[in-house]
């Protein structure tokens, strides 16, 4: 992290509240935003049952879950907002990314406002193999 507060990823610079949680005191700090229905809950899980690329244990870890929940909720935000789906990636991935030891669901949400409001700043993506 830069002092200006910036974060510096492979994709996606962003500014976040630095809002860290200790392991004992995060499930009791982060709280599912109270619009997601159990229609999306389930809706969710079913997509990340159905999903090759998650194993068994991932799928049973409770904050990995929560992850994807918040992840499958950004990209349904961002495609109502019509994001090309090579950004929605890497958004994801970084929301992902950041997610560790703070509110989930609040790096989520934080990121699509930042997004809403033009306020990421994306890394030129290096392609060339020379």
């Amino acid at each position: 992290m830069f002092s200006n507060g910036r974060i510096l990823l492979p994709y996606l610079k962003i500014k976040i509240k630095r809002n860290y949680y200790s392991i004992n005191n995060y499930w009791r700090c982060m709280t599912r935003p109270k619009f997601i229905t159990n229609e999306d809950i389930t809706r969710w899980s079913n997509n990340i049952d159905q999903d090759p690329y998650i194993s068994t244990a991932m799928r049973e870890n409770e904050t990995i879950r929560e992850v994807c929940y918040a992840g499958l909720f950004l990209i349904e935000e961002l495609e109502k907002l019509k994001c090309p789906n090579s950004l929605i990636n890497r958004i994801q991935y970084t929301a992902g990314k950041l997610s560790f030891g703070r509110d989930i669901w609040e790096v989520h949400q934080d990121i699509l406002e930042k997004y809403k409001n033009n306020e990421l700043i994306f890394e030129e993506e290096n392609n060339s193999l020379n």
